[in-house]
């Protein structure tokens, strides 16, 4: 398989990075995040040659505030935002291109509201700027770090914590105008951007002709059941990372609020549950460790009333999105390319028509 995402490349002082993930772009186009020899986030860009561009560390034209920004830096998708940590760990500074900000901090402030009332821990919005939104640190490890089914039963209680939780902040969407609707035909569309990306770049081995009807028969089927079903709260990105779990105040944590929206419940289920079971695959969960979060995803799921063929659509739409958002870090394109020989196979379309 040829690697589309170079594993390695060299800054201008010619000192390796390895790069962790890349996003693509128009024209054959890639930016990255990486890795330097001193363990710090390097951004750059790749270009429809394959020449690769690393920046300075802290270096981005979009986002000036870097810079002079203080703390640890955790995040770095070049010409789009970054995050760092506070020194003493206490507030997260997300920097955003000039102008982002307002709607990020309008939704993290909303979903403040609506989380609370639900139950979960979630961030408080310090202050904002144009170019900026500062949030408060969450107490607790994240599902992903926690990761699997220990023996004090850390695992199980934060899962059955976001059971009971997760159908009120959903149902809290009921009247709320703010937010954006992002329904099946949106979803749509995104999972065909990507595919578009995929089969641009030839990121993995597959025909073509294949990934298009298998792409074109599921973005149909969830745009056609546009509408169907009550529209709630939606994270829209969450995964084991947007989960923190705080054993000694019993708290469950909710982060991230960029992508919120109002949508089907299926969608933020399905995308749970896939996730899951990337983790199985990555080696990051056991497989009873998944079956207990599965459980807690299948529970939510008929306390919100999601349909079995709704809920199989969402998940074929987000396994599809992800093996194209995976062929693209050269650690897991082998998983891409596995995931994506199953989602070709003739069973797979069974409960899509």
């Amino acid at each position: 398989m040829t690697a589309v995402v170079p594993s390695t490349v060299c800054d201008q002082a010619g000192a390796p990075v390895s790069i962790r993930r890349a996003w693509p772009k128009s024209g054959r186009r890639l930016t990255f995040e990486a890795v330097d020899e001193y363990g710090r986030l390097r951004a750059g860009t790749i270009d429809d040659g394959g020449k690769a561009t690393v920046a300075g560390f802290r270096t981005d034209p979009a986002l000036p505030g870097l810079g002079e920004a203080g703390g640890k830096l955790l995040v770095h998708r070049y010409k789009r935002r970054a995050v760092l940590q506070s020194e003493d760990g206490a507030r997260y500074t997300k920097l955003l291109a000039h102008g982002k900000a307002a709607t990020v901090a309008g939704q993290s402030a909303l979903m403040h509201k609506a989380g609370t009332r639900a139950g979960f821990a979630v961030p408080e919005v310090i202050r904002s700027g144009p170019d900026r939104v500062v949030s408060t640190a969450l107490a607790g490890t994240s599902l992903h770090e926690l990761g699997d089914a220990d023996g004090s039963g850390t695992w199980d209680r934060a899962w059955q914590l976001w059971a009971e939780r997760w159908p009120s902040l959903v149902r809290d969407g009921a009247g709320v105008q703010e937010l954006p609707l992002h329904d099946g035909t949106a979803e749509a569309a995104t999972v065909g951007r990507w595919v578009a990306h995929l089969l641009d770049f030839q990121a993995l081995e597959a025909d073509p002709a294949a990934v298009r009807s298998l792409a074109d028969e599921v973005c149909g089927a969830l745009a056609e059941g546009s509408g169907r079903g009550e529209a709630g709260l939606a994270h829209r990105d969450l995964h084991d990372k947007q989960l923190l779990y705080c054993a000694d105040a019993g708290s469950l944590g909710l982060l991230d609020f960029d992508t919120a929206a109002l949508g089907e419940p299926a969608l933020d289920l399905a995308n749970l549950a896939v996730h899951l079971r990337l983790r199985a695959d990555q080696g990051t969960v056991t497989t009873l460790a998944r079956k207990t979060a599965e459980v807690a995803v299948d529970a939510a799921a008929a306390d919100l009333s999601v349909t079995a063929r709704r809920l199989h659509l969402y998940t074929v739409a987000t396994e599809l999105r992800l093996v194209c958002v995976y062929a693209f870090r050269p650690q897991w394109q082998h998983l891409a390319q596995s995931w994506l020989d199953s989602l070709l196979a003739p069973q797979t379309r069974k409960g899509i028509s």
